[in-house]
């Protein structure tokens, strides 16, 4: 009878990494560790290409196949190795959350590092259901006395044109529901663009201004939308450099038709920081959750770099962390 293979679907060079484990030390052991989770497919990507250096390889045998755990010097914090499981990507670490809730609290964890580093900073937030449970968090831990952000400035990434801010769709009111009533950052110093302005093209411009502007941001929240966008960067054939007015894309009206009551209530325009604002950032923040996520996750991190994917651009940063569920990440 012919023996079972390990590993569906192995490939040589994949072998070649487990051979190296024979040479340079392994341990088996039945309970499943902590750390860099490493499949066939990722390898291919050339995604370890800058891992030369491996200071050991854990094996571990499950459900009758075995998983690769790469655990390398210096890449991951304590927290990191003991609490999520991890994919390092180089630049770009991401975090596996087994629920909502864990994604929260793993996102609201990163944004307080971020701000205990810089309490003075200029920080940039996000809309949409995914960053919920992170601002349900930091508010918590800032009623709480953990948090303070009374020395921040904050920037919005975008806002739907035109709408009043007094409209509970806008992103002005979802952010001053959702997290700037309940916190102590100064209402002098939240900055989102203005749905209102008579002239979207001359808002875009003051906007754009006031965040070149500010000290620079430490840190950019982000989520992303199905066809790959990040703030209203909607696929096209080249990338957005500056804040701008811009079309929104029919799927992007109809997966925010939810919010609405009706998909043609929905904003056909808006005003959005662009890939070159948001890529000055000092560290970006992404967060997703849900099936519908994984597949354009798997394209980003994954696939080629092109402003057909627009958060594809988040490869070439060089300091980015994302915050996915298990259905988030399960293409990776």
């Amino acid at each position: 009878m012919r023996k079972k293979r390990l590993v569906e679907g192995t490939d040589k060079s994949f072998v070649l990494v487990v051979l190296a484990a024979l040479i340079f030390g392994f341990s088996f052991t039945n309970t499943e560790p902590e750390g860099l989770f490493v499949t066939p497919s990722l390898y291919r990507t050339g995604a370890l290409e800058s891992n030369h250096a491996l200071p050991f390889i854990l094996f571990y045998n499950k459900w009758s196949c075995i998983r690769l755990v790469l655990v390398r010097r210096g890449v991951f914090s304590e927290r990191g190795i003991i609490v999520s499981k991890v994919i390092n990507l180089g630049n770009v670490t991401v975090y596996v959350e087994d629920s909502y809730e864990a994604l929260g609290a793993r996102a609201a964890d990163i944004f307080a590092e971020a701000l205990a580093a810089a309490p003075t900073g200029v920080f940039g937030f996000a809309t949409g259901g995914t960053p919920l449970s992170m601002y349900g968090e930091l508010i918590r831990r800032y009623k709480a006395g953990a948090l303070d952000f009374s020395g921040i400035t904050t920037f919005n990434l975008d806002e739907y044109y035109p709408i009043l801010k007094s409209n509970d769709q806008s992103y002005d009111y979802f952010m001053r529901e959702n997290l700037f009533n309940h916190i102590n950052v100064p209402t002098d110093r939240i900055n989102l663009p203005n749905g209102e302005a008579p002239d979207p093209e001359i808002e875009s411009r003051r906007y754009e201004a006031a965040v070149r502007a500010s000290a620079g941001l430490e840190l950019q929240l982000l989520g992303i939308g199905e066809n790959g966008h990040i703030a209203f960067n909607e696929p096209a054939d080249a990338y957005t450099n500056a804040t701008n007015y811009t079309s929104l894309t029919e799927s992007t009206v109809q997966a925010n038709a939810r919010f609405f009551a009706s998909a043609d209530e929905v904003p056909k325009h808006a005003l959005t920081m662009g890939i070159k604002t948001i890529m000055l950032a000092k560290k970006i923040l992404l967060v997703a959750n849900g099936a519908k996520k994984a597949e354009i996750m798997r394209d980003a991190l994954l696939g080629d770099i092109t402003p057909r994917v627009p958060a594809s651009a988040l490869q070439l940063h060089r300091d980015v962390e994302i915050v996915l569920d298990a259905e988030a990440a399960s293409a990776l």
